[in-house]
Order: C-alpha cells, then sequence, then structure tokens
C-alpha cells in the first residue's frame, strides 16, 4: 500500500468524513453528500438532495444520518467545543444550552432518504459554508448508537470520505487506507495516508530532512525559518483567514481607561515584530477580520498610517492624559500559551512599550491549561494572547467573538451598539448592506478598543516537491483525495 505522511488535524476529518458540502483543493466551495440544494425566498430554508453514497461499510447512506449527527453533536451533555457552528440553525442553540430538551425541536428534517430540509432561526448567507465544516459531518448512526464513545476505534469507525481509519497509535502514527465505497474512488490517487502526530515544529522539519514526512505543518518554528533558506523548492507559503491579537481585560481595572488601549495599540511596532522579531513575515494587522474573506473589507485603525515615531508621541500624551510618564509607570501583565514564538512576542511587546512607561510582565500558561484559563477569566485580567482562523469565510465568524448578549463576551467587552449591530446584519439578505453593517460593527470593537491586533497568519510547510495537486488555499486545507505523489 502507498503511504503518505502529513500532520494536519482538519485534513485528517477531511479524509474520512465529507459534509452537505466540500472544498476542493483550491478551498472552493463545491457540492458534497448533497447534490445541490435550493434555498427559500426569506433565506430561512434550505433543502439538500443527496446522492446516492455509501458509508465505507457498504450502508446507504441516508438523510436521517445527518439529523443523527446534528442532534447528537448539539447535546448536552457531550460538551461539543464546536457545537456552536450549528446555532444558526432553528432551535439549535436553546437545546445546547439546556432550554429546550425535545432534540425533535431543532430544524432538521428527513422528508426522505434523500431529501434534508434545515430551517434556520434567520437568513444565515453563509450556512454552505458551515455545512463543509467538520462540526456537520454525518455519522453512522448504527454503529455510534451500538458502540457509543467505541465508534470511532480502528476497524470500527465507519466513514463516507475518501479514506477509512486503519490503525492508531496513542501519540503515534494514525493510518489511513483508500476507502473503495467513496462515490470518486477511481479518481482517488493515493492508497493510503499516515498521519503523525508530532506537535513539535522542529521535530517536523528533522524527518522531513530524513525523507520520514512529505509534508510538515503550517508551523513558524526556527526550524522551519532555516528550511526556508536551505530547501526552497519544498517552501509553501499560505496566507490564510486568521489573525493574532491580544485581548484587553475589560472585567479589570487596569485598562478600563480607552486612553490607555489606544496608547498600547500605537506604540506597538507591528513591522518590526514580524520582520525582526518572529522572521514570519506576516501582514502587519490594524483589524480583527482578516482580508480575503468574500471581498469584504475591515476598516483600519485610524493610526494606521501614520509613522511609528509619530504614533509613539501621541501615545506619550494619551499616557500623560491618563495620570501616567516618566515617574509614574502602569505595570500590567500579558498572558499566554507556552511557545517559543509566544514568548518572543511578549517579550518584544514589553520591550516597546516602555516607551509609553508601561512595565509588562509575562505570564506563561501550558496551552491546554491557558486556554481553559482566558475562557474562565471573563475578562478579569490585563492583557491575553488571543487568535482566530476563521470555520469558514465571512466576517461574522471574527465578530461573533465579541457579541455580548445576554452571556457576555469572555473578555468583558460589552456594547449594546455592537450587538444591535450584528443583529441587523443577520436579518439582511443583500451582501454590500450587510457587509456595510459588518464594518461598521468591527469600526465600533477597535475604537472602543477591545483588542490589540497584531498581524494576519500566513502558514510555512515543506511539501515534497514530488506531490502534485497541493494548492495553496485561503483555509490551508489539503485532503488527501487530491494529492498524488510520484515516488
Amino acid at each position: 500500500m502507498q503511504k503518505f505522511h502529513l500532520l494536519a488535524e482538519e485534513d485528517l476529518g477531511h479524509d474520512l468524513f465529507e459534509g452537505l458540502t466540500t472544498r476542493d483543493k483550491d478551498g472552493v466551495l463545491k457540492p458534497g453528500v448533497a447534490k445541490e440544494w435550493t434555498v427559500s425566498d426569506d433565506g430561512k430554508t434550505y433543502t439538500f438532495t443527496l446522492n446516492d453514497t455509501k458509508w465505507s461499510n457498504g450502508d446507504p447512506l441516508t438523510a436521517k444520518d445527518f439529523v443523527f449527527a446534528f442532534r447528537r453533536i448539539l447535546e448536552p451533555s457531550l460538551g461539543a467545543e464546536y457545537a456552536s457552528l450549528l446555532y444558526p440553525i432553528a432551535n439549535a442553540k436553546a437545546y445546547n444550552k439546556g432550554e429546550i430538551k425535545d432534540a425533535a425541536t431543532i430544524g432538521v428534517k428527513a422528508v426522505d432518504d434523500h431529501t434534508l430540509e434545515i430551517t434556520l432561526a434567520s437568513p444565515t448567507p453563509y450556512f454552505p459554508d458551515l455545512m463543509a465544516n467538520t462540526a456537520a459531518f454525518p455519522l453512522h448512526a448504527a454503529s455510534v448508537e451500538k458502540l457509543g464513545s467505541g465508534y470511532a476505534s480502528p476497524g470500527k469507525l465507519v466513514s463516507n470520505g475518501a479514506f477509512m481509519l486503519e490503525s492508531s497509535e496513542p501519540h503515534g502514527k494514525i493510518v489511513l487506507k483508500k476507502n473503495p465505497e467513496f462515490f470518486d474512488a477511481s479518481a482517488v490517487s493515493l492508497d493510503g495516508v499516515v498521519y503523525n502526530q508530532i506537535l513539535d515544529g522542529g521535530t517536523a522539519v528533522r524527518l522531513f530532512r530524513a525523507g520520514e514526512l512529505d509534508i510538515t505543518p503550517g508551523s513558524k518554528s526556527d526550524g522551519n525559518a532555516l528550511a526556508v533558506k536551505e530547501m526552497p523548492d519544498s517552501v509553501r507559503v499560505e496566507v490564510i483567514m486568521g489573525t493574532e491579537y491580544y485581548d484587553f481585560g475589560l472585567s479589570g481595572d487596569k485598562v478600563k481607561d480607552p486612553d490607555v488601549r489606544l496608547a498600547i495599540n500605537m506604540a506597538i511596532d507591528r513591522a518590526a515584530l514580524t520582520e525582526d522579531i518572529l522572521g514570519t513575515n506576516e501582514v502587519n494587522a490594524y483589524s480583527l477580520v482578516p482580508p480575503g474573506l468574500d471581498g469584504y473589507e475591515s476598516p483600519p485603525m485610524d493610526f494606521a498610517d501614520k509613522p511609528l515615531m509619530q504614533r509613539v508621541e501621541e501615545a506619550q500624551k494619551l499616557m500623560q492624559k491618563a495620570g501616567f510618564g516618566p515617574n509614574k509607570h502602569l505595570k500590567l501583565e500579558v498572558n499566554f500559551n507556552s511557545s517559543d514564538l509566544h514568548n518572543r512576542t511578549a517579550v518584544a511587546l514589553s520591550d516597546m512599550l516602555k516607551d509609553i512607561w508601561i512595565d509588562l510582565s509575562p505570564v506563561n500558561r501550558d496551552g491546554s491549561a491557558y486556554w481553559e484559563w482566558l475562557g474562565n477569566a471573563r475578562g478579569k485580567f490585563d492583557l491575553a494572547r488571543d487568535s482566530w482562523i476563521a470555520n469558514f469565510p465571512d466576517p461574522v465568524n471574527f465578530l461573533n467573538l465579541y457579541y455580548a448578549g445576554k452571556e457576555g463576551s469572555t473578555t468583558g467587552y460589552s456594547n449594546a451598539e455592537y450587538d444591535k449591530t450584528l443583529d441587523a446584519a443577520a436579518l439582511e439578505l443583500d451582501k454590500s448592506k450587510r457587509f456595510a453593517l459588518l464594518a461598521e460593527a468591527e469600526r465600533m470593537l477597535l475604537t472602543d478598543g477591545a483588542i490589540v491586533p497584531l498581524y494576519y497568519y500566513n502558514s510555512i510547510r515543506l511539501v515534497n516537491p514530488k506531490i502534485t495537486g497541493w494548492n495553496k488555499n485561503g483555509f490551508a486545507l489539503h485532503p488527501s483525495r487530491y494529492l498524488a505523489i510520484n515516488r
């Protein structure tokens, strides 16, 4: 069996399963299990017509498998992290929050084996994009009901993608083999795929050099940076739809003053950070939403075009207005998750902010512990590293992160007008008017000084030059069904 080595959890999911919609090798949305769909005039009812598709065990895949999967991921006791991606569906959020107990009230209905009807709470123009996400993949109901959590074990997992699970080692290799029941199996070149669960970018580069990996993960490690110079024919750089930024903790006291938050944003030398300190050469960010989302244009911060020296001088005046100066410094903590890259960023920002009389102390936490801390902190911190990579190509994927509503945002940011503007955008069917409302909301977020945008992401990978079908795209998504390799 031909083997192919790479690392990427998202690619693994798309190798094993396919949703109602999917993405081609260029990242363009196209029909998946659904061969076509229609939407009602009010934008709230989608009707998907399914292909004659089989599961890897030969069973027919039906609309009921999607109903089962959607209800399962929304089950409150499951605690699924990405259940919120299905919240546009009528009653999905209420069921997931335990406000409604009957799963049958969720707006997903199998009209017949080949027809799935989905009713939304409000118009959602990007809904077909959501259906390509791993959270919206179907499940083989019979095996899940029989095996429970063991349904995903090697030899037991029933999938509908181009590959199926052959074996898996804890912290080791995940081996897939070609799925003969896949509807387009004849177009799949690879006989199998081996995923190596390697978290360290430097280790991945060393394995690539030794010929033990064909693709490294998207990494900004020093090892990858060196490899860019040594193996230019293998380097693939993708600009992806993601942003690196810091949150201000607006439930605390130290950064309550908007002048302080604006001063911090103005004093940061983003070009020096990406070019000199990190060496990643990413695009400097002055907004939350990155470029490339279906034509949407973010309103940049007002100072974006000013020379750095002028910005620092204006930031000093803001700090003096807030009561700080050479003889009275503001002491802040910056929180981040463990990474050499994140540590260097925090140290760089500490040096930059000394010019405006801020003493910034780094606070480092391990990865999983960090994100749990950030989710529970509810804005009771000074500064905290954050980031987002688009699940779907629409600005609301970023802007909804700061929607307060009844529950409040995790950073303590709350602006009723911001929420109201996002609510209005959710009801707007005209794309240009909707984008204008979203830009207005983003302008509020930036003017309020809720975040410190740093840079928009790129992804640096090493790819074996013998591989074909690996095309750059904004999702950094590369399903193995499109790849081939000439050994």
